[in-house]
């Protein structure tokens, strides 16, 4: 994109620093050879793009990013048409296009940082098929089977150290029931996005895990969306300065660290409203859609009091 006929901005939402099929150093040489020059806003954000950068690029962090569509969606239904017309509403379009699983507004993700009883916790996550075939290399191989055994114990422990309090299991699919017991798959009416949605605002502690390539998960920004208290894997990717660790989330290693972080946020009540709180002012300033694309286009600009990050 062309800003003013002189400032170029680009747009990267690619899952970590995956350009190829190389290890991470020939991903930063090729992000070195191809990166064009201009303002360069990178969803999975890493401080070594600054030094990989080319002369001229100038990379920023984008934030955090999900699926969300706008309130009237286009069809292939001329506009002219009565039906066509209809056929653009949200809510019809869903129905009569069969699209229910990929249309949702903005606010349907969003919810207040309200307590109701008895402060649950979520996780609902999925496996990856190691064998799978998009898999084209032994280390997307590696780490799908790491991330797997992550997620399938971490299920299990929260199961056992929480009981009637977490809710939480791995999506159903033909690789995943081969790998865990019926009790640790979630049914299908359960993982719908609507149905799913809803349920992340049943719960004020939710859980992030890591995504494929070290990437931060959908599911994260969800969260901030729904003004949840977040508790996720640490994060190899940054977001921006506005969004704090011990503000906005709370970090764990492995289950033992997940399960101190989350007793913590249970005795101290306070502290999960504070974080809702964080995540709501974050959502409505920096990640709401209309507010990340104004933001980017404030430092393209060059009209915010702070100055973009020069490359070293």
């Amino acid at each position: 994109m062309i800003l003013n006929d002189q400032v170029q901005v680009t747009y990267d939402t690619l899952d970590g620093i995956n350009w190829t099929n190389g290890d991470w150093n020939q991903n930063l040489e090729h992000f070195h050879r191809t990166a064009p020059v201009g303002y360069y806003f990178k969803r999975s954000y890493h401080s070594d793009l600054l030094d990989a950068a080319p002369s001229g690029c100038i990379v920023l962090p984008l934030g955090l990013n999900y699926q969300v569509s706008p309130p009237y969606v286009p069809t292939p239904l001329s506009p002219y048409h009565s039906f066509g017309r209809f056929a653009r509403n949200l809510w019809l379009s869903r129905r009569l296009l069969n699209t229910n699983g990929q249309i949702f507004s903005e606010n349907e993700f969003l919810a207040g940082p309200q307590l109701s009883g008895e402060d649950r916790v979520l996780l609902y996550t999925r496996l990856w098929d190691p064998d799978g075939r998009d898999v084209a290399t032994q280390i997307q191989h590696d780490e799908r089977l790491k991330m797997n055994a992550m997620r399938i114990n971490l299920i299990s422990v929260c199961k056992q150290e929480f009981g009637k309090q977490f809710t939480g299991g791995i999506q159903s699919d033909s690789y995943s029931r081969t790998q865990v017991p019926a009790d640790s798959l979630l049914p299908w009416s359960a993982t719908q996005k609507q149905a799913y949605l809803e349920t992340v605002k049943r719960h004020s502690i939710c859980i992030a895990t890591t995504g494929l390539h070290g990437s931060i998960g959908w599911s994260f920004a969800e969260y901030v969306a729904a003004s949840r208290a977040v508790v996720t894997e640490s994060l190899l990717f940054g977001v921006g300065a506005n969004f704090n660790r011990g503000d906005n989330y709370l970090e764990f290693t492995d289950s033992h660290s997940l399960v101190e972080t989350i007793n913590y946020l249970l005795t101290d009540r306070a502290r999960v409203v504070q974080m809702m709180e964080a995540n709501r002012r974050y959502y409505w300033s920096f990640l709401r859609p209309d507010a990340l694309v104004l933001n980017t286009l404030i430092q393209a600009l060059g009209l915010s009091d702070e100055r973009p990050i020069e490359n070293r």
